[in-house]
């Protein structure tokens, strides 16, 4: 249990590390257009020229930063969350049949696999997204039951 909370505090840590370090090469990315853009507005002696001088290779430098991608937001039609609460029931009923050690096994495999997919860097659709974290709380209530069982059974 503690080794998969250690395991979840990495990982919570390695994808904010991550998202800081793409921060900040979007920021340096910046700099170094805006440093390119001044440089362009003056001429041999350090004056300023006029706006409409054509400032080459700043096009390539545009091209260069990675869209901003918008925020992940979960707003989904009532057919989409009732697609995904009926999945859920799915592997709710399919745990109940397989017992719940099974059940908390499948539901983690699934849990490591989506964060697998993530850090591989694949955009997944929000309503997947959603699907994967009803999956995960699943996965946590199962495990604790599995315990809770396991502690007071023969």
């Amino acid at each position: 249990f503690f080794t998969a909370l250690a395991a979840l505090a990495y990982g919570w840590w390695f994808v904010l590390r991550k998202e800081r370090l793409a921060k900040q090469e979007m920021e340096r990315k910046r700099l170094e257009i805006e440093a390119r853009f001044a440089a362009s507005r003056k001429n041999a002696q350090g004056e300023p020229v006029a706006p409409t001088v054509r400032m080459e290779g700043l096009e390539a430098a545009l091209e260069e930063l990675p869209p901003e991608k918008p925020a992940l937001s979960f707003s989904f039609s009532l057919k989409q969350i009732l697609a995904t609460f009926a999945i859920a029931a799915l592997v709710l009923t399919v745990a109940t049949l397989l017992g719940t050690n099974v059940a908390s096994l499948l539901l983690g495999l699934i849990a490591v696999l989506g964060l697998a997919i993530y850090v591989i860097g694949f955009e997944m659709p929000g309503i997947l997204v959603f699907g994967w974290w009803i999956l995960l709380v699943l996965y946590v209530l199962m495990s604790l039951w599995a315990m809770l069982t396991a502690a007071s059974g023969p």
